[in-house]
Protein backbone atom coordinates (compact mmCIF):
# COMPACT_ATOMS: atom_id res chain seq x y z
CA UNK A 1 0.00 0.00 0.00
CA UNK A 2 0.86 3.53 -1.00
CA UNK A 3 0.84 6.26 1.05
CA UNK A 4 0.87 9.99 0.69
CA UNK A 5 2.21 11.69 4.11
CA UNK A 6 2.13 15.31 5.27
CA UNK A 7 1.98 17.19 8.41
CA UNK A 8 1.83 20.81 9.46
CA UNK A 9 0.41 22.35 6.37
CA UNK A 10 -1.17 25.10 8.40
CA UNK A 11 -3.73 26.19 6.45
CA UNK A 12 -5.26 28.66 8.54
CA UNK A 13 -1.90 30.75 7.72
CA UNK A 14 -1.71 30.04 3.85
CA UNK A 15 -3.54 27.41 1.22
CA UNK A 16 -2.37 24.53 0.60
CA UNK A 17 -3.28 22.32 -2.90
CA UNK A 18 -2.83 18.43 -1.87
CA UNK A 19 -1.17 17.42 -5.40
CA UNK A 20 -2.24 14.03 -7.22
CA UNK A 21 0.47 11.39 -6.52
CA UNK A 22 0.07 7.52 -6.80
CA UNK A 23 -0.81 7.07 -3.67
CA UNK A 24 -3.71 4.86 -2.23
CA UNK A 25 -4.03 6.28 1.04
CA UNK A 26 -3.58 10.11 2.20
CA UNK A 27 -2.10 10.83 6.13
CA UNK A 28 -2.56 14.17 7.61
CA UNK A 29 -0.60 13.81 11.03
CA UNK A 30 -1.56 16.73 12.12
CA UNK A 31 -1.84 20.74 12.02
CA UNK A 32 -3.88 20.64 8.88
CA UNK A 33 -6.30 24.13 9.81
CA UNK A 34 -8.76 24.84 12.39
CA UNK A 35 -11.28 22.76 14.15
CA UNK A 36 -13.65 21.85 11.80
CA UNK A 37 -12.02 23.87 8.32
CA UNK A 38 -9.15 21.93 8.32
CA UNK A 39 -11.50 18.52 8.08
CA UNK A 40 -13.40 20.46 5.37
CA UNK A 41 -10.24 20.95 3.49
CA UNK A 42 -9.43 17.84 3.62
CA UNK A 43 -13.03 16.14 2.58
CA UNK A 44 -12.82 18.35 -0.56
CA UNK A 45 -9.14 16.82 -1.17
CA UNK A 46 -10.91 12.93 -0.75
CA UNK A 47 -13.68 13.71 -2.99
CA UNK A 48 -11.00 15.15 -5.89
CA UNK A 49 -8.90 12.76 -5.81
CA UNK A 50 -11.05 9.78 -4.56
CA UNK A 51 -9.00 8.35 -2.35
CA UNK A 52 -9.30 7.67 1.80
CA UNK A 53 -7.63 10.19 3.79
CA UNK A 54 -6.61 9.58 7.51
CA UNK A 55 -6.60 12.76 9.60
CA UNK A 56 -5.28 12.96 13.24
CA UNK A 57 -5.40 16.39 14.80
CA UNK A 58 -2.60 18.55 16.02
CA UNK A 59 -2.70 21.00 18.72
CA UNK A 60 -2.62 24.03 16.45
CA UNK A 61 -6.35 22.35 15.10
CA UNK A 62 -7.92 23.22 18.27
CA UNK A 63 -6.99 26.78 18.53
CA UNK A 64 -9.60 29.08 19.13
CA UNK A 65 -11.98 26.43 18.99
CA UNK A 66 -12.74 24.79 22.29
CA UNK A 67 -14.31 27.47 24.46
CA UNK A 68 -16.87 25.58 26.01
CA UNK A 69 -16.78 21.89 24.60
CA UNK A 70 -13.13 21.46 25.05
CA UNK A 71 -11.05 19.01 23.23
CA UNK A 72 -13.23 16.05 23.31
CA UNK A 73 -16.21 18.66 22.13
CA UNK A 74 -14.06 19.65 19.12
CA UNK A 75 -13.18 16.25 18.06
CA UNK A 76 -16.56 15.18 17.58
CA UNK A 77 -17.61 18.57 15.49
CA UNK A 78 -14.54 17.30 12.80
CA UNK A 79 -16.13 13.95 13.01
CA UNK A 80 -19.16 15.34 11.90
CA UNK A 81 -17.37 17.56 9.13
CA UNK A 82 -16.34 13.93 8.09
CA UNK A 83 -19.24 12.21 8.13
CA UNK A 84 -20.76 10.84 4.58
CA UNK A 85 -17.19 11.03 3.35
CA UNK A 86 -13.68 8.90 3.51
CA UNK A 87 -11.97 11.03 5.39
CA UNK A 88 -11.68 8.98 9.02
CA UNK A 89 -10.57 11.55 11.78
CA UNK A 90 -8.40 9.46 14.30
CA UNK A 91 -7.57 10.15 17.96
CA UNK A 92 -7.17 7.17 20.19
CA UNK A 93 -9.59 5.42 16.89
CA UNK A 94 -8.04 2.94 14.20
CA UNK A 95 -9.26 2.17 10.95
CA UNK A 96 -8.57 -1.02 8.64
CA UNK A 97 -8.10 -0.25 5.00
CA UNK A 98 -6.66 -2.72 2.41
CA UNK A 99 -5.75 -5.24 5.23
CA UNK A 100 -3.66 -2.65 6.81
CA UNK A 101 -4.25 -1.09 10.09
CA UNK A 102 -3.97 2.34 10.95
CA UNK A 103 -4.05 3.49 14.72
CA UNK A 104 -4.21 7.00 14.89
CA UNK A 105 -3.88 9.36 18.55
CA UNK A 106 -2.69 13.05 19.04
CA UNK A 107 -0.98 11.72 22.18
CA UNK A 108 -0.21 15.13 23.18
CA UNK A 109 3.07 14.15 25.66
CA UNK A 110 4.05 12.86 29.42
CA UNK A 111 6.42 15.77 30.01
CA UNK A 112 9.11 13.12 30.62
CA UNK A 113 11.50 13.75 28.02
CA UNK A 114 14.50 14.92 30.31
CA UNK A 115 13.02 12.42 32.89
CA UNK A 116 10.15 12.74 35.78
CA UNK A 117 12.63 14.71 38.19
CA UNK A 118 11.93 17.60 36.14
CA UNK A 119 8.65 17.60 34.84
CA UNK A 120 7.54 19.68 36.90
CA UNK A 121 10.44 22.36 35.44
CA UNK A 122 9.63 21.52 32.34
CA UNK A 123 5.75 21.47 32.62
CA UNK A 124 6.07 25.31 33.97
CA UNK A 125 8.03 26.03 31.18
CA UNK A 126 5.76 24.84 28.30
CA UNK A 127 2.69 26.58 29.97
CA UNK A 128 4.70 29.83 29.84
CA UNK A 129 5.71 29.52 26.44
CA UNK A 130 3.66 27.62 24.40
CA UNK A 131 0.41 28.98 22.91
CA UNK A 132 -1.27 25.79 23.15
CA UNK A 133 -2.05 27.04 26.65
CA UNK A 134 -3.90 30.65 25.37
CA UNK A 135 -5.45 29.03 22.56
CA UNK A 136 -6.91 26.04 24.07
CA UNK A 137 -9.55 25.42 26.35
CA UNK A 138 -10.60 22.70 28.42
CA UNK A 139 -14.23 23.07 27.78
CA UNK A 140 -14.61 26.70 30.16
CA UNK A 141 -11.38 26.19 31.88
CA UNK A 142 -7.79 27.02 31.17
CA UNK A 143 -5.73 24.72 29.54
CA UNK A 144 -2.75 22.95 31.61
CA UNK A 145 0.31 20.95 31.67
CA UNK A 146 -1.83 18.34 33.74
CA UNK A 147 -4.63 18.18 31.81
CA UNK A 148 -2.27 16.93 28.50
CA UNK A 149 -0.63 14.67 30.42
CA UNK A 150 -3.33 12.74 31.43
CA UNK A 151 -4.68 12.42 27.85
CA UNK A 152 -1.06 11.37 26.85
CA UNK A 153 -1.47 8.65 29.26
CA UNK A 154 -4.99 7.56 28.17
CA UNK A 155 -3.59 7.56 24.49
CA UNK A 156 -0.94 5.66 25.63
CA UNK A 157 -2.56 2.99 27.34
CA UNK A 158 -5.04 2.76 24.43
CA UNK A 159 -2.27 2.35 22.26
CA UNK A 160 -0.92 -0.44 24.13
CA UNK A 161 -4.20 -2.02 24.58
CA UNK A 162 -5.05 -1.72 20.49
CA UNK A 163 -1.05 -3.05 19.73
CA UNK A 164 -2.12 -6.25 22.12
CA UNK A 165 -4.37 -6.81 19.77
CA UNK A 166 -3.17 -6.76 16.72
CA UNK A 167 -4.75 -9.74 14.76
CA UNK A 168 -1.49 -10.31 12.59
CA UNK A 169 -2.40 -7.37 10.47
CA UNK A 170 0.44 -4.57 9.26
CA UNK A 171 -0.01 -2.22 11.52
CA UNK A 172 0.80 1.83 10.87
CA UNK A 173 0.69 4.36 13.63
CA UNK A 174 -0.10 7.79 13.18
CA UNK A 175 0.40 10.39 15.76
CA UNK A 176 1.19 14.44 15.96
CA UNK A 177 3.36 14.16 18.90
CA UNK A 178 6.69 12.68 18.36
CA UNK A 179 7.73 8.95 19.90
CA UNK A 180 11.00 9.57 20.14
CA UNK A 181 14.30 11.89 21.18
CA UNK A 182 15.63 11.22 17.76
CA UNK A 183 12.83 12.97 16.15
CA UNK A 184 13.95 16.28 18.35
CA UNK A 185 16.08 18.88 16.35
CA UNK A 186 19.45 19.65 17.57
CA UNK A 187 19.02 23.37 18.39
CA UNK A 188 15.83 22.21 20.16
CA UNK A 189 17.64 19.06 22.60
CA UNK A 190 18.80 21.10 25.43
CA UNK A 191 15.51 23.59 25.56
CA UNK A 192 12.72 22.19 28.03
CA UNK A 193 9.77 23.04 26.00
CA UNK A 194 11.28 20.28 23.72
CA UNK A 195 9.25 18.32 26.44
CA UNK A 196 5.78 19.26 24.99
CA UNK A 197 6.61 17.78 21.58
CA UNK A 198 7.99 14.55 22.03
CA UNK A 199 7.84 11.90 24.75
CA UNK A 200 9.11 8.36 24.85
CA UNK A 201 7.62 5.59 22.78
CA UNK A 202 10.77 3.23 22.11
CA UNK A 203 8.88 0.43 23.96
CA UNK A 204 6.21 0.94 21.57
CA UNK A 205 8.72 0.84 18.52
CA UNK A 206 8.50 -2.78 16.22
CA UNK A 207 4.74 -3.31 16.79
CA UNK A 208 4.24 -1.62 13.52
CA UNK A 209 5.67 -1.27 10.12
CA UNK A 210 5.97 2.73 10.04
CA UNK A 211 5.19 5.42 12.55
CA UNK A 212 4.34 8.68 11.16
CA UNK A 213 4.27 12.17 13.06
CA UNK A 214 4.28 16.05 13.04
CA UNK A 215 4.76 18.81 15.23
CA UNK A 216 8.37 19.26 15.44
CA UNK A 217 8.98 21.46 11.97
CA UNK A 218 11.51 19.30 10.71
CA UNK A 219 11.97 16.47 8.47
CA UNK A 220 12.47 13.13 10.05
CA UNK A 221 12.90 9.23 8.24
CA UNK A 222 15.09 7.16 10.45
CA UNK A 223 14.38 3.43 11.99
CA UNK A 224 14.11 2.26 15.37
CA UNK A 225 14.50 -1.70 15.23
CA UNK A 226 11.33 -2.91 12.79
CA UNK A 227 10.05 0.47 12.93
CA UNK A 228 10.19 3.22 10.56
CA UNK A 229 9.52 6.78 11.89
CA UNK A 230 8.64 9.04 9.20
CA UNK A 231 7.71 13.19 9.47
CA UNK A 232 6.91 15.26 6.36
CA UNK A 233 6.26 18.88 7.85
CA UNK A 234 5.56 21.61 5.41
CA UNK A 235 5.26 24.24 8.71
CA UNK A 236 4.24 27.59 8.96
CA UNK A 237 3.62 30.55 6.07
CA UNK A 238 7.00 31.68 5.27
CA UNK A 239 8.82 28.60 6.91
CA UNK A 240 11.26 26.90 4.75
CA UNK A 241 11.53 23.30 5.86
CA UNK A 242 14.85 21.67 4.44
CA UNK A 243 13.42 17.88 3.27
CA UNK A 244 9.87 18.96 2.86
CA UNK A 245 8.32 16.91 -0.26
CA UNK A 246 4.64 18.37 -0.92
CA UNK A 247 4.49 14.70 -3.08
CA UNK A 248 6.51 12.33 -0.58
CA UNK A 249 4.66 8.51 -1.10
CA UNK A 250 5.86 5.98 1.25
CA UNK A 251 5.12 2.15 0.72
CA UNK A 252 4.21 0.10 3.27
Amino acid sequence: MKLHILSDLHTEMAPFGLPETNADVVVLAGDIGYGRKGVAGAVQACQRQGKPVLFVPGNHDFYHQTEGIGIQGVIEQMKCEALGSDVHVLDDDEVIIGGVRFLGSTLWTDFDFFGEGLRDLVMMAAKKGINDYRCITDGSSPLTPAVLRERHLRSREWLRQSLANGCGLKTVIITHHAPHGRSCPSHFRHDPVSAAFISDMAPFMGEAALWVHGHVHASMDYRLGDTRVLCNPRGYSGEDVPGFRADLVVEV
